[in-house]
């Protein structure tokens, strides 16, 4: 808490969390300070300097954050805005957003695996047997399918082919027939 007051404390929050959502530092202001890992409640109202309704800041605020744009000079944990949870031990958490390890602490390491190994494997294993599997299958089935026409129809014209060719030279046959002796 020293080191928070000494490093500029409320004022030079106000400056860096104002400067990394670009609004204008009138419409924050700081409700309380809680010691231990610093916690901070502020609260963002109108004024007539900021161009942005409160609606655009708060979406800015969650992007901002969920996404890990916020510099306030010290790792950010977690983050409550509007009542819904934005980043949780250092997790991003928020509605809309890609889950992503902000912050790895010693309490989100699992975390961090599932959200970078588990997780992508899990997606990747999700498309071969949603897309690629009844892709194949389907290819496959054409192409056999096609193969087996194919060959049937080729056996069936080879066939009448050939009885065509037999009966016309059964009929232009003339037999051969050898004098007799004698």
């Amino acid at each position: 808490m020293d080191e928070f007051f000494a490093a500029g404390g409320t004022t030079t929050f106000i400056d860096r969390l104002c400067g990394s959502l670009g609004i204008h530092a009138s419409t924050v202001k700081v409700v309380g300070v809680a010691p231990g890992s610093v916690a901070i409640d502020y609260e963002i109202t109108p004024s007539a300097d900021e161009p942005m309704s409160l609606a655009q800041i708060s979406a800015r605020q969650t992007e901002s954050f969920a996404t890990g744009q916020v510099d306030l000079g010290a790792p950010v944990l977690d983050v409550v805005g509007g009542g819904e949870s934005i980043v949780a031990d250092g997790v991003s958490v928020a509605v809309g957003f890609k889950s992503v390890v902000l912050v790895t602490t010693s309490t989100n390491a699992g975390s961090a695996i599932y959200l970078g190994w588990i997780e992508p494997f899990l997606w990747e294993a999700a498309q071969v047997a949603a897309i690629d599997v009844p892709a194949e299958i389907g290819i496959e089935f054409v192409g056999r399918g096609l193969e087996w026409l194919w060959e049937g129809l080729a056996g069936e014209v080879y066939a009448m082919a050939e009885a065509e060719l037999i009966e016309s030279k059964h009929d232009a046959h003339v037999p051969n027939v050898a004098a007799e002796e004698g």
